[in-house]
């Protein structure tokens, strides 16, 4: 898949402090993880759903790495 600059691959959340990926592979993918938002399980579910529905309203297709609406 290829993404232009700024781009979104995926909205999602992680409990692990130290990130899902490692910042090595994601720099040979040329991507970066940006840390948008947050708070407790409940408050982040909710902003996940407000950017995945938002990026499909403008775009008219989920982001790359979500494949469903959750």
């Amino acid at each position: 898949m290829e993404l232009n600059k700024g781009d979104v691959w995926k909205y999602g959340e992680t409990t692990d402090p130290t990130g899902r990926y490692d910042p090595t592979y994601l720099q040979t993918l040329g991507v970066a993880k940006v840390d948008l938002f947050e708070g407790t399980q409940v408050q982040i579910k909710i902003q996940e759903k407000i950017l995945i529905y938002g990026h499909f309203a403008v775009h008219r297709s989920l982001p790359p790495g979500n494949r469903i609406f959750r």
